[in-house]
């Protein structure tokens, strides 16, 4: 009889435990779906529509092809949700990776630039109002806003922001919901803002700018979070311009200078600093999964440079030298992509030379699409290379 109630006591515990455990789970989930749902849902049905437009554009090889537009800003290409994305001085323009054309929109920017990131991108005119919010297949919010735009972000989840000129400081961060409602605002009274990151989560920024002290040039670097009202790191950087501020990472964010790279992790609220002087930076790249891989060379001349790749906690995996510098660069996986001029040079990711490609003419910039296969653009036409 003891035997039976003992059984019965512990099949009633097991089913409590279970009863337990699955409301824990059913809480997460509804709290993961209040907190991220409709984001997830609204990012999944983007892909869905750029994956129907870019299937229905055409499979057949469609390269070289041409852009609409007639000058293309350096870093306005990029991919999004599978396809390419181009912004030019009069059209944001999509290609699906055979070459076929998604979509093309006119734009009235003066100056446009495009952050991407997610299923999102955001195009701004710099030193103008207006911006709108793109995918490959659609617009999705086109606004301008009261004080001319400075610079802007968007983030994963479409948290997006902008850093503005303000008629009462020196400079004004307004972020907003993807519903067009405002998250949160920061007004910067000791200095210019010239850079802007928005984490990918959305739930928070860096920005950084300068300012001159008695003839001496000071950089600010600014970490916040959206629950906080103030920011919860600042860094005061003398006798340094830093030009630019990106997230690589939920917690490390890269500060790019023009006598050093700050590695800042957000979290521990430390900071790594690899400095290059005399050395000037010639091109970089920064891959959000990966890190940075950049090159250096003397101020006089092109020669005596060096190819330099670190992690996204700023530990130096290789550093290379090499005749001359190159113009533009891409890490991408377990390559490494250097344009010169009209030659293109491939390492690993150890350094190791693996080949050297001939293009035709000058290009402007490279996008790589898939382990072997990348794209570049040269004057108005995409063309696609294979890259061993």
């Amino acid at each position: 009889m003891h035997k039976k109630l003992s059984l019965n006591n512990r099949k009633n515990c097991c089913k409590r435990y279970k009863k337990i455990a699955w409301i824990i789970v059913t809480a997460f989930v509804i709290i993961l779906f209040v907190t991220t749902g409709k984001y997830f849902i609204s990012n999944f049905i983007f892909q869905i529509k750029d994956s129907v437009k870019a299937f229905m554009a055409g499979t057949e090889n469609g390269f070289p092809c041409e852009i609409e537009g007639g000058k293309v800003s350096s870093k306005n290409i990029n991919t999004l949700n599978g396809n390419i994305v181009i912004s030019s001085d009069k059209f944001f323009e999509s290609f699906n990776l055979s070459g076929n054309k998604i979509s093309c929109r006119p734009h009235n920017l003066s100056n446009p630039i495009m952050k991407s990131c997610g299923s999102r991108a955001i195009l701004y005119d710099v030193g103008g109002n207006g911006y709108s919010i793109e995918t490959c297949s659609e617009n999705i919010l086109k606004e301008n806003s009261e004080c001319k735009i400075l610079c802007a972000d968007i983030s994963e989840n479409g948290v997006y922001g902008l850093i503005t000129e303000s008629p009462y400081y020196l400079s004004k961060m307004s972020v907003f919901n993807p519903d067009k409602t405002e998250k949160y605002k920061y007004n910067f009274a000791d200095f210019y803002v010239c850079g802007f990151s928005v984490k990918t989560d959305g739930s928070g920024a860096a920005i950084c700018g300068n300012t001159s002290v008695n003839g001496e040039i000071n950089s600010f670097i600014y970490v916040f979070n959206f629950s906080k009202k103030d920011p919860v790191i600042t860094y005061n950087i003398q006798n340094q311009m830093i030009i630019s501020v990106n997230y690589i990472s939920n917690k490390n964010l890269v500060a790019i200078g023009d006598k050093s790279i700050i590695f800042i992790d957000t979290l521990k609220n430390q900071k790594k600093e690899i400095n290059y002087t005399p050395k000037l930076l010639k091109s970089i790249h920064i891959d959000k999964n990966f890190g940075v891989i950049y090159c250096i060379a003397s101020k006089c001349e092109d020669k005596e440079a060096k190819l330099i790749l670190t992690d996204i906690n700023g530990k130096i995996k290789f550093e290379k030298d090499i005749e001359n510098s190159v113009d533009r660069i891409l890490r991408y996986e377990n390559k490494i992509l250097c344009a010169k001029d009209k030659t293109l040079f491939i390492y690993d990711i150890l350094g190791k030379f693996k080949n050297k490609i001939d293009m035709d003419g000058s290009s402007t910039e490279i996008l790589k699409i898939s382990s072997s296969e990348a794209v570049i653009l040269k004057n108005k036409i995409l063309e696609k290379i294979n890259i061993f």
